[in-house]
């Protein structure tokens, strides 16, 4: 599969250091430079800020389709393609780890009724995310009410729970964007997996990666915007 850090003009720069942080956790400064297995790419081949990686399920694709922009107080708009495009990828920073005991928060906002319900959350335990060995957890929602969570270990996708309707999770409709708060909870023997604060599934922490890099899960044929993922502990 194919793996590019994608930069962005430099005027940017300053707004990176807000998105993906808070809670109690400090992190080095991600370089903008790219990464050992990745190629460095024009400014304006996509608005996947710089110090960001992204790696689409589908090696065939460009990710110069995908467009990254950021809106006020540092939210990252994501457009993930049409339908007839198999966009769907994970976006993330090396920097951005987390071990232990904690919790990873995103609020996610459906902005537009995609074609067909398509999932986005958030991918934890992440390692080797640019090679053929990669390995991450991820809990996703869709707009229809339903949650799912996989595994993902080199070119297979395995599926930990199945969509489940929950409701906990708002359904979305063409007349308004919905907004979600995601939260993957990480305790020494479980995985909670929460929605608006209500814990909708929960799986034992043993076999699952824990440790390791977080960020986006977006499939195609989405329009979301994010607000800065945070991670707090207890």
């Amino acid at each position: 599969m194919s793996t590019t850090m994608l930069g962005r003009a430099a005027w940017l720069t300053p707004l990176l250091a807000a998105f993906a942080c808070g809670g109690n956790q400090t992190r080095p400064p991600v370089p903008a430079m790219a990464q050992s297995g990745t190629a460095a790419a024009p400014a304006d081949s996509s608005g996947l800020p710089a110090g960001y990686l992204a790696r689409l399920d589908d090696s065939a694709k460009s990710i110069r389709s995908l467009h990254y922009a950021f809106r006020p107080e540092n939210r990252l708009d994501i457009e993930s393609g049409s339908h007839d495009k198999n966009l769907s990828h994970i976006s993330y920073r090396l920097g951005d780890t987390a071990s232990g005991t904690y919790t990873i928060h995103a609020d996610i906002e459906q902005v537009s009724t995609p074609m067909h319900p398509e999932a986005f959350g958030i991918l934890f335990g992440g390692s080797d995310l640019a090679g053929p060995a990669q390995r991450y957890a991820y809990f996703l929602v869709r707009g229809d009410g339903q949650f799912s969570a996989k595994l993902r270990s080199g070119a297979t996708a395995s599926i930990l729970l199945p969509f489940t309707p929950s409701g906990a999770i708002s359904k979305s409709d063409a007349t308004k964007p919905v907004m979600y708060h995601i939260a993957v909870r990480i305790k020494t023997d479980s995985v909670r997996f929460m929605v608006d604060d209500k814990r909708v599934a929960a799986l034992p922490s043993n076999g699952l990666p824990t440790s390791g890099i977080y960020g986006l899960r977006v499939n195609h044929g989405l329009h979301v915007v994010v607000d800065p993922i945070r991670i707090t502990r207890p």
